[in-house]
């Protein structure tokens, strides 16, 4: 058998923010739901009463691993008081957000070629985390109402960039149960079909993540989203 090493390199950067008003935020499930003749991905249970959290075991047979990275910056929030660090927080924060959360997932695989075609006999996914978060300098020295304020409002905005973080975990796992399920395939064809899956995957996490904001309303209905 020849062994044939294949690297592909994908990526898919998010950026998510969230207003300069906070709610409580939750990490997202996902669903795998049975519609019909179709199966759909949701962080929402499913219609009916054979909804399950998806079980994310990978296939016997091919190995894969997941390295999962998290970074953690801040940017400077300058003001004697809450408002005006508030007002500070609205000027200097990215894109006009508090806040942002950014994921990129590359994967690499070895294929192995058989007399019947080549498959996935080893895969590695790499997802990398970015969280950009306010640090007010003078908070030690605000009074205690003001910084117990902006602790629950840090924590709260904090929790929400993790939700999406949670998006960019999700998007890793099922890559890896897809691509090793691909099996036995054209060796011309291979490479395209992971890239394939890989976008599928992309496309859905996209909208998820768009959906995540807009039922939480970037976080002020995270309790009792629409």
């Amino acid at each position: 058998m020849k062994l044939i090493r294949l690297g592909l390199r994908a990526k898919f950067a998010l950026v998510a923010g969230l207003a300069l008003c906070w709610g409580v935020p939750a990490f997202a499930q996902i669903y795998k739901c049975a519609l019909g003749a179709s199966t759909v991905f949701s962080d929402q249970p499913c219609p009916d009463a054979l909804s399950n959290p998806l079980k994310r075991t990978a296939p016997s047979g091919p190995k894969g691993q997941i390295d999962f990275q998290v970074g953690l910056r801040t940017y400077p929030v300058n003001g004697p008081n809450l408002a005006a660090a508030y007002l500070s927080m609205r000027a200097n924060g990215p894109g006009g957000f508090a806040g942002f959360a950014r994921w990129t997932v590359d994967y690499q695989y070895e294929s192995k070629s058989t007399a019947s075609g080549c498959a996935i006999s080893s895969l590695k996914v790499n997802i990398k985390s970015d969280i950009l978060m306010p640090n007010w300098i003078e908070e030690k020295s605000a009074s205690t109402a003001d910084q117990t304020a902006w602790r629950a409002m840090y924590t709260n905005l904090k929790r929400h960039e993790d939700g999406h973080v949670q998006h960019g975990r999700e998007f890793g796992l099922l890559l890896k149960e897809r691509l090793l399920g691909l099996g036995t395939q054209d060796c011309a064809q291979l490479q395209s079909l992971a890239q394939t899956e890989y976008q599928r995957l992309a496309d859905n996490l996209r909208k998820r993540d768009e959906e995540y904001d807009r039922r939480t309303d970037h976080g002020l209905r995270q309790d009792n989203p629409r």
